[in-house]
């Protein structure tokens, strides 16, 4: 009985099993085959390697780091707003649990502004570091 009934399941598997599989295995193969020919049948149009102007990586980077400095500059502003909020909330629930919910509000805010505030200054001295950089470069150019 168990074997003729691992039979009829193994008879039924191995069937399934090639259906399924072979059109996955040839629908990888073609991807493959087609990306490769793709690939190469590109090439440059160029002989040489394009050279950008003096101090081009730089402003890349310094831009990069101008928008990472607005972008943590702008999360500053819940942390200005938050013990306000904060009292606002909870006013309704008395002058001692109103006093003691904005002081720890503004706790949090002071250490979370804290860390902001160094990235920022972190973010200000490499900006100021590559301005520097690019300037010598612009200049010995």
């Amino acid at each position: 009985m168990l074997s003729e009934l691992s039979l009829r399941i193994f008879s039924i598997a191995i069937p399934s099993f090639v259906l399924i599989a072979v059109p996955v295995f040839w629908f990888e193969w073609k991807i493959k085959t087609t990306l490769k020919t793709e690939d190469e049948g590109k090439r440059s149009p160029f002989a040489e390697k394009l050279l950008r102007p003096p101090g081009e990586s730089l402003r890349i980077k310094i831009d990069e780091l101008r928008s990472s400095y607005w972008d943590n500059s702008f999360d500053l502003l819940p942390i200005l707003f938050g013990p306000v909020l904060v009292f606002f909330i909870s006013s309704w629930g008395g002058p001692l649990i109103s006093s003691i919910a904005v002081l720890s509000a503004i706790l949090v805010c002071f250490f979370f502004g804290l860390k902001k505030w160094k990235t920022l200054a972190s973010i200000r001295a490499d900006l100021q570091n590559y301005r520097l950089g690019f300037d010598g470069e612009r200049f010995v150019a």
